[in-house]
């Protein structure tokens, strides 16, 4: 266990990329705070964590919101002392066309993939200054390079915390904080499922196929191959990785047609 140090926080950790960080995260040996929107689901992942012999409190709490993302902190530093790892992966992903989306959407969805991405990042950075140091990891997507139609706040969003975390790389490597994000693929969970279900009944088979077709590897991605770029990203043998967006899609976008 190289991890055994650290103190993390993870956002939207109660399912799918977010759940497999934190079961990684607590394998490694750190002490794991779990977020989630929802609290019965921050609380499934702590109890499948502990019930690994891992160590983990679940933190329910919007992102979106400065004073619940510095409560959730503060819970955080009271169970386990000043967080040193933070991973961004809280997400909402809706799927409307560009002419006609909702704004209530746009702004939900800037809130959470954005906006929170802001407030975790500025309330950890104090946590980890008290401690000397730290790192910080934001989930994005391929979809902040190329993406598809119907995903316009999304899409906005994830090419935003590329640069956020390209301009915190260069402010915060003087606190030895290192910033970092990942650009996963098409992943198999909820997430792509509802990708699939907001296409009409004719179109799902032959986009499935045709996103499938996409990847060199054959397969989409799982959960777990996210979760282990982000725990590389935290330990001392990526100590000098820094600003970086590590795309990790299978080598989708590899091809030109």
């Amino acid at each position: 266990m190289e991890l055994q140090e650290q103190i993390v926080v993870i956002t939207g950790a109660g399912q799918g990329i977010g759940r497999s960080i934190a079961e990684a995260f607590a394998r490694e040996g750190s002490a794991v705070v779990v977020n989630d929107l929802h609290a019965e689901s921050a609380q499934a992942s702590t109890e499948l964590i502990r019930a690994a012999g891992g160590r983990a409190v679940a933190a329910p709490a919007d992102v979106g919101d400065r004073a619940q993302v510095e409560a959730m902190f503060a819970a955080a530093k009271a169970e386990f002392g000043a967080v040193t790892t933070l991973v961004n992966n809280a997400g909402y992903v809706p799927y409307h066309p560009a002419a006609d989306y909702p704004p209530d959407i746009w702004d939900r969805t800037l809130a959470t993939n954005l906006t929170g991405v802001f407030h975790c990042s500025q309330v950890a950075i104090q946590h980890m200054t008290e401690r000397g140091g730290g790192s910080i990891v934001t989930i994005a997507s391929v979809h902040a390079s190329a993406t598809l139609p119907g995903t316009l706040a999304y899409a906005a969003t994830k090419a935003g915390v590329v640069s956020m975390t390209r301009t915190m790389a260069l402010e915060l490597g003087e606190r030895s904080i290192r910033v970092n994000c990942v650009s996963p693929g098409a992943i198999a969970t909820d997430g792509l499922k509802a990708y699939f279900d907001s296409l009409p009944d004719d179109e799902r088979a032959a986009a499935h196929t045709t996103l499938m077709s996409w990847h060199p590897l054959g397969r989409f991605g799982k959960p777990e191959d996210i979760a282990d770029v982000v725990v590389y990203l935290c330990t001392e043998r990526a100590a000098f990785i820094n600003g970086a967006n590590i795309v990790a899609d299978g080598g989708m976008l590899a091809r030109l047609f």
